[in-house]
C-alpha cells in the first residue's frame, strides 16, 4: 500500500506581496518546498494585489507594509482586501515594529504579524496558523499587542482644581492651619 499524496484541498494556496523582486522570489523558494505549499501570484503593487487576490483567491496573502515608497501601503491593501473579501486571511510579514502599524494591521482584518527575520520553519507554522483561522505573531508583534491591550504608561493628567481649590492649596504652602483657611 503506498503513501496517498494529500488531496488538491489540503494544499495552501499563497499570494505574496511585496515591492521587491528578489523577497518574493525568495519567499516562493522557500515556501514552496513544503508539500502543501504552492505560490498562486504575487504582486508588487497594490493595484496588482487585489487583482490577484480576486484572481485566484487564496487561502492566505503574505502582505509587506511597505509598497513603492508609501510605507503603509499594505494597510490600505489589508482594508481592501478585507472589504472586497471579509474571509480573505492576511498575514502581515514586514520589517515594521511599531505599535501604531500593528494595531492598525490587526484592525484592517490581518490575522497575523510577523517580522521578515522570521525562520523559515516559524513563517511556514504562522501561515498553516492563520490558514486554520487562528492568529500568527512572532514574539515582537505579540509584545506590541499586548502593550496596547494594557494602555498608555503615561500618568494621568492632573486634575484642574477649583479657584476656591487652589486658593486652599496656596494657603497650606503657606502654612496656614485649617482654621485659619477656613476664616479666609
Amino acid at each position: 500500500m503506498t503513501a496517498q499524496q494529500p488531496p488538491s484541498a489540503a494544499m495552501t494556496r499563497l499570494v505574496i506581496v511585496d515591492d521587491h523582486a528578489i523577497i518574493r522570489q525568495g519567499l516562493r523558494t522557500i515556501l514552496e518546498r513544503d508539500a502543501d505549499m504552492v505560490v498562486v501570484a504575487e504582486a508588487s503593487t497594490p493595484e496588482e494585489a487585489r487583482a490577484a487576490v480576486r484572481d485566484h483567491a487564496p487561502d492566505v496573502v503574505l502582505l509587506d507594509l511597505k509598497l513603492g515608497d508609501d510605507d503603509d501601503a499594505g494597510l490600505s491593501v489589508c482594508r481592501q482586501l478585507m472589504a472586497d473579501d471579509p474571509t480573505v486571511r492576511v498575514l502581515v510579514l514586514t520589517t515594521f515594529i511599531d505599535e501604531r502599524r500593528v494595531v492598525e494591521a490587526i484592525k484592517g482584518g490581518a490575522k497575523g504579524y510577523v517580522l521578515k527575520d522570521v525562520d523559515g520553519d516559524d513563517l511556514v507554522r504562522s501561515i498553516r496558523a492563520v490558514r486554520a483561522g487562528e492568529s500568527a505573531f512572532d514574539s515582537h508583534a505579540a509584545a506590541v499587542v499586548v502593550k496596547s491591550m494594557v494602555g498608555p504608561t503615561t500618568p494621568e493628567p492632573a486634575v484642574l482644581f477649583t479657584s476656591r481649590e487652589s486658593e486652599v492649596v496656596r494657603l497650606l504652602a503657606h502654612g496656614l492651619s485649617n482654621r485659619q483657611i477656613g476664616q479666609s
